[in-house]
C-alpha cells in the first residue's frame, strides 16, 4: 500500500534552493531548517551567499570597530559626533551589521547632510522571525533599559491623529527651511524599508530576479520579482525651537507572481489479472392452463446483459434489459431459431432467456505483461502577476536628546482574476483615506543632537509583517533616547517601534480527490467454454424457481434448455490516481505589532485578524536575547483556527559560538519546534515539527555542518540527518551541496553560484539540481517501492545601482 507521498515542494525545500527567499524579511542572521517547505509564495530575493542547512547560527568573526571622531556645526554650535562603537558578531556569508552604530545628519553650508559610511543589505534590519521555522537574529552593541511598549502604543496613535505643524509652526518657523537632499550625500542605513517582500533604501532604482525551475515531475515555472523606482527625495530642516527633521519619499512599482493553484497527482499503477464470466441460460416448458403440450412457454425470465452500458471504471454492467417475463409463449420460428447449435436468444423481435456478462468478478495479482507496479508522480503549479503602486513617507525627528520615527506606506496591489476583488477593492479604497503618520517632538532649548540611536532604526525594520502578503497601508512610530556616556561608558538605549499593517494575505485550502479504474492492457482471453442444450431424452437438466414457484425438467414431459458458461479473463493495471489540489486566495489581514529593540536583546509582540471565510485571530510573541557567544530564542502564537499556513505553535532555539580564530569558528546548537491544533494526518500537509541538535565547523572558505533531527515529537519532520559542505571559491563564487537521509526519503543537491561583480546588485546567476529518492512502500509481492525526482533552477539577479545599501554606488 502507499505508505508515504513526498511533502509539498519537497524538491524545492533543500538547501541548494533556499538562495530564493520567499517572504518578507531582509537578509540577516539566520537559524535555517533543511527541511523546512518553501513559503507559498514567489517574492524572490537573491540572498548574497549560501545559507547552510544546519539549524545553527552561522560563522562569526568577532571585531571591534570604530570610526574616526567627526564634527558637525548645527546652528553655529559645535558638535562632538564621534560615532557609537557596536561588536560586529555577525556571519561572514551573510550580509554584515552597520559600520556604525549611531548615523548622523549633518549641516554642512547650510545644507543637511549626512555622515557617509560604508553598510550592507543587512544594515537595513534586525529581526527574529515570527515563523516558527524561520528565526532570524542580529547582535548588536551593549545591554540597555527598554522601554514600556503600552506608552509607546499610545505615541503611535496620538501621532497618527495630530500633524506636529501646529507645535512646530509654519515654514516662516524654520531656522533652516526643509530643503532637497540629494541623494548621495544620505546614508541608505537611515532610508532601509521592508516593502512586499523586499528590501529597499532611497538608492535603489530598480531590481529584477527571475527563477526558471523545472524538472521530471514538475511543471516549468517562471517565477519574476521587480521593483522599479518612479520618484522619490529626501528633504531636512532644522526648525526655530531646535527640531531637526528629515522626510523621505518615493513611489514604487512592483510586479511579483504568486502561487493561485498546485495540483499534486499521484498514479499508481498495479498490474493484476481481470476475472470474468458470462452465463447463457433458456429453460422452456409447456404453458400453464394449455392443454396443448407442444406449445412451449419461457419458464425463466428474460435478463440481457447491455454490454454497451459497462462502468468504464470497474467493468461492471450498469443495464440489464429484461425482454420477456416467465409463462409468456415461444413462437414455433422462435423454437427453431433456439434449436439451433450454440446458444441463440430467439429471434423476430422475440429474445428468449438469460444472458448475463459480467467481466469483473475478481482479480489475480500480475498479469501476462508485467508484475511490477509503477508510481507517476506529477506537480502542476499556476501563477499570476501582481502589480503593485506603493507610497513610502518616513519622518525622523530629533531634539538634544531624543528621536522619533514615523513611517507610512500605502500600497494598492492588483491580483488578476481575483475570488475576492470586490472585498479587496473596498478595503484599499477605505485605505486611502487612512491618515499618515507625523510624529510629535517638543522643542528643547538645546540645540539638536544629530547622534541618532541607531536602534530606532532597527527597531522599525524588526516589525513584525505578515508573510508573503500584500501592504495596503502601514503606520508605524517609533522612538529613542540618543546614546549617551554614564560611568564613563557609552549607552545604546533601547528603541521601541509600534505598528498597524493593512493588507492582503494569503489563505490556502485543500482539497483531496482520489480515482480508482481499471485500465484494459489486453483482450480478453477465453479460459474454458463448456455447456449444451436440448430437451427430453438428453441428460439435461434444468429446475428454475421463479416467485416461490418451482420448475424442474424431470417433472415436465416437454421441455427444452439452452445452458452455456464461459469463463475469461484479461490484462489490466489497477490505478489510483490521488489529486491534491491547493487554491489560493488574498484576504484582507489587519495586523497590531510592535517591538523593543536594544543591544542584547529583542521582544516583539503582535495579534492580529485574518478575514477569510472563517476568520483567523491570533496573538503571539517572541523574545530574543544575545549573551556574548550565546544566543537564545523563544517564540509562541496562538491561533483560534489552525490549518497547514497558520498554525498555533511554540518554538525556541540556543547556540553557543566557539572562536577558534580570525576566519574559523566551531558553533553547537539545538532548536524544537511544536505545532498543535494543527491536521497532520491530510495527505499533502507537510509535518513541522522537530527537535534539532547540530554543529557547524568554519574555517576560511570551507564551511561543514551537520544536523540530527531527534524523532521525539509526533508528526515530526522525516528528516534523520542532514549534511553539506560549502567552499567560497574567491570573492565572488561559491559551490555548495548537501545530502539529507530520512526515513523514508533520501535528497541531496547541489549549488553553483557566481556574481559577476562586487555589488549587492551585481548580475548574479545561480544553478542547481537537486535530486531526492523516496520510499513508496510495498507492493503487492511485499516488494519495496521507491520513486526519484530531479528538480532543477535557474535564477538570475541584478539591478541599480550596484550598491543600493551603500554610498559607493560604483561598484
Amino acid at each position: 500500500m502507499l505508505s508515504f507521498i513526498p511533502s509539498d515542494l519537497h524538491y524545492l525545500s533543500q538547501p541548494v534552493l533556499q538562495e530564493i527567499r520567499q517572504d518578507d524579511r531582509p537578509p540577516e542572521r539566520s537559524l535555517l531548517l533543511a527541511d523546512q517547505p518553501i513559503e507559498r509564495s514567489t517574492n524572490l530575493v537573491l540572498e548574497e551567499h549560501f545559507i547552510s542547512p544546519v539549524f545553527s547560527l552561522q560563522t562569526y568573526t568577532q571585531t571591534q570597530l570604530s570610526i574616526a571622531e567627526s564634527e558637525a556645526i548645527v546652528d553655529g554650535e559645535l558638535l562632538d559626533l564621534t560615532p557609537v562603537p557596536g561588536i560586529a558578531d555577525t556571519p561572514t556569508d551573510l550580509p554584515q551589521q552597520p559600520e556604525f552604530s549611531a548615523p548622523e545628519f549633518t549641516p554642512v553650508e547650510h545644507e543637511f547632510i549626512p555622515i557617509t559610511s560604508t553598510s550592507a543589505a543587512s544594515q537595513l534590519g534586525l529581526e527574529v522571525s515570527s515563523q516558527l521555522n524561520r528565526s532570524r537574529f542580529t547582535q548588536i552593541g551593549q545591554s540597555s533599559p527598554i522601554s514600556n511598549p503600552i506608552t509607546a502604543t499610545s505615541s503611535l496613535l496620538e501621532a497618527i491623529k495630530t500633524s506636529d505643524l501646529a507645535s512646530e509652526g509654519l515654514s516662516s518657523s524654520y531656522k533652516k527651511p526643509p530643503r532637497v537632499i540629494p541623494d548621495q550625500k544620505v546614508n541608505p542605513f537611515i532610508t532601509g524599508v521592508r516593502l512586499n517582500g523586499s528590501m529597499l533604501s532611497h538608492l535603489t532604482q530598480w531590481e529584477i530576479a527571475t527563477a526558471y525551475n523545472f524538472g521530471s515531475s514538475i511543471s516549468s515555472n517562471l517565477n519574476v520579482n521587480g521593483i522599479y523606482k518612479l520618484d522619490g527625495r529626501i528633504t531636512q530642516s532644522l526648525s526655530r525651537n531646535n527640531v531637526f527633521a528629515s522626510e523621505q519619499t518615493g513611489t514604487y512599482l512592483q510586479v511579483q507572481t504568486v502561487r493561485t493553484q498546485r495540483e499534486l497527482t499521484i498514479l499508481r499503477k498495479v498490474p493484476q489479472t481481470l476475472q470474468g464470466i458470462e452465463l447463457q441460460l433458456t429453460f422452456l416448458g409447456p404453458c400453464s392452463g394449455i392443454n396443448d403440450t407442444a406449445q412451449l412457454c419461457s419458464l425463466s425470465p428474460s435478463l440481457i446483459t447491455d454490454k454497451t452500458s459497462l462502468d468504464p471504471k470497474f467493468l461492471f454492467p450498469t443495464r440489464i434489459f429484461q425482454p420477456g417475463t416467465v409463462g409468456e409463449a415461444v413462437s414455433p420460428e422462435t423454437l427453431s431459431i433456439l434449436s439451433q447449435p450454440g446458444f441463440q436468444l430467439g429471434g423476430h423481435g422475440k429474445q428468449v432467456g438469460v444472458d448475463l456478462y459480467f467481466p469483473n468478478i475478481g482479480a489475480l495479482p500480475g498479469n501476462a505483461q508485467t508484475d511490477e507496479t509503477s508510481v507517476i508522480r506529477h506537480e502542476s503549479i499556476e501563477t499570476t502577476p501582481v502589480t503593485t503602486i506603493s507610497r513610502i513617507r518616513q519622518i525622523i525627528k530629533a531634539n538634544h536628546n531624543r528621536a522619533v520615527l514615523g513611517r507610512t506606506i500605502r500600497g494598492f496591489p492588483l491580483i488578476p482574476n481575483d475570488q475576492n476583488q470586490g472585498v479587496n477593492l473596498a478595503v484599499q479604497l477605505a485605505a486611502e483615506v487612512l491618515p499618515d503618520v507625523e510624529p510629535n517632538l517638543e522643542g528643547t532649548l538645546e540645540a539638536a543632537s544629530t547622534n541618532i540611536n541607531k536602534n530606532l532604526f532597527l527597531a522599525a525594520n524588526n516589525v513584525r509583517l505578515p508573510g508573503n502578503s500584500f501592504t495596503i497601508y502601514q503606520a508605524g512610530l517609533g522612538s529613542a533616547v540618543h546614546p549617551h556616556q554614564q560611568d564613563q561608558q557609552l549607552i545604546l538605549p533601547s528603541a521601541s517601534f509600534n505598528s498597524v499593517w493593512l493588507g492582503l494575505s494569503p489563505v490556502t485550502t485543500f482539497s483531496q480527490r482520489e480515482d480508482l479504474l481499471y485500465q484494459p492492457t489486453s483482450k480478453e482471453r477465453v479460459l474454458v467454454t463448456a455447456g449444451g442444450e436440448g430437451g427430453r431424452g438428453s441428460n439435461n437438466a434444468f429446475s428454475s424457481t421463479v416467485n416461490n414457484q418451482t420448475f424442474s425438467s424431470a417433472e415436465l414431459a416437454n421441455f427444452y434448455t439452452q445452458i452455456y458458461i464461459t469463463f475469461f479473463n484479461r490484462d489490466v493495471n489497477f490505478v489510483t490516481e490521488t489529486k491534491i489540489t491547493e487554491i489560493t486566495k488574498y484576504y484582507p489581514h489587519l495586523s497590531l505589532s510592535g517591538n523593543i529593540t536594544s543591544s542584547d536583546a529583542i521582544f516583539r509582540y503582535y495579534g492580529g485578524v485574518i478575514a477569510a471565510n472563517s476568520p483567523k485571530f491570533y496573538i503571539g510573541a517572541d523574545y530574543t536575547k544575545f549573551l556574548k557567544t550565546w544566543t537564545f530564542n523563544l517564540e509562541g502564537v496562538l491561533y483560534n483556527r489552525s490549518d497547514q499556513d497558520y498554525y498555533s505553535h511554540i518554538s525556541g532555539a540556543v547556540s553557543k559560538n566557539f572562536p577558534i580564530s580570525s576566519n574559523s569558528n566551531l558553533i553547537l546548537s539545538s532548536a524544537f519546534n511544536y505545532a498543535f491544533g494543527r491536521d497532520e494526518t491530510q495527505l499533502g500537509i507537510s509535518p513541522v515539527n522537530f527537535v534539532t541538535i547540530g554543529a557547524r565547523a568554519n574555517w576560511g572558505p570551507i564551511s561543514l555542518g551537520v544536523t540530527k533531527f531527534l524523532q521525539v515529537l509526533p508528526h515530526s519532520l522525516d528528516s534523520l540527518l542532514t549534511a553539506d559542505i560549502g567552499i567560497q571559491l574567491g570573492q565572488r563564487g561559491r559551490l555548495s551541496a548537501f545530502w539529507s537521509p530520512g526515513r523514508v526519503s533520501n535528497t541531496y543537491g547541489v549549488l553553483a553560484q557566481y556574481r559577476f561583480g562586487d555589488g549587492y546588485n551585481s548580475p548574479t546567476i545561480s544553478l542547481s539540481w537537486n535530486r531526492e529518492s523516496y520510499s513508496l512502500g510495498v507492493d503487492q509481492f511485499d516488494r519495496p517501492l521507491s520513486g526519484q525526482n530531479n528538480v532543477f533552477l535557474v535564477l538570475f539577479r541584478f539591478g541599480a545601482p550596484a550598491q543600493p545599501f551603500s554610498l559607493n554606488t560604483n561598484n
